[in-house]
């Protein structure tokens, strides 16, 4: 009866430290969470008062600590391109685009560091991608800027014209 009992008080202990295992690992990763906002909160006040590379900084603890945050991914692209980091913001920029290829401006901010490395090409399906996703004025302005890189003078005036609408179109709804 003692065996018994000791089993019997073993297997109702079970579900009791499942819980505690699974509570301290909850615990743990929301607590990476609230300390990777953290660091966006931080980068983000960086950028506005244009400290770009202390700002890449918080980005990049913020992308380690959550690496699930889009907004993060998406900030610490830009602020690559804004220090003339191109080949990390295209490495961030992919990153990005997998973790979440319907993201907006995802294909956007790809083509961006695309463009300024110079692969017109690529950066032209990346500008498409985005305008199958969304019709919006900043991919209407890419795709005229890659297109005159391609020296596509057609496209580039094509591109122009739907910028024009686009804008046009954002005014009037």
């Amino acid at each position: 009866p003692s065996t018994h009992g000791r089993n019997s008080l073993l297997l109702s202990l079970i579900p009791v430290l499942v819980w505690i295992a699974f509570a301290a690992w909850y615990v743990t990763e929301q607590l990476k969470v609230f300390r990777a906002d953290g660091h966006l909160i931080k980068a983000m006040f960086l950028s506005q008062s244009r400290e770009h590379l202390a700002s890449i900084g918080e980005y990049q603890l913020a992308v380690t600590l959550n690496p699930d945050n889009l907004l993060a991914w998406s900030n610490f692209t830009l602020e690559f391109l804004r220090v003339g980091r191109h080949e990390e913001a295209l490495r961030a920029a992919q990153q990005l685009e997998s973790l979440s290829p319907n993201y907006p401006k995802a294909h956007l901010i790809k083509a961006a560091a695309l463009y300024r490395l110079g692969r017109y090409t690529e950066a032209l399906t990346s500008i498409e991608a985005e305008l199958r996703l969304r019709n919006h004025p900043e991919a209407y302005f890419y795709n005229a800027i890659v297109y005159r890189g391609l020296s596509d003078a057609t496209a580039e005036r094509s591109a122009l014209e739907n910028l024009l609408l686009a804008n046009i179109k954002g005014r009037i709804t």
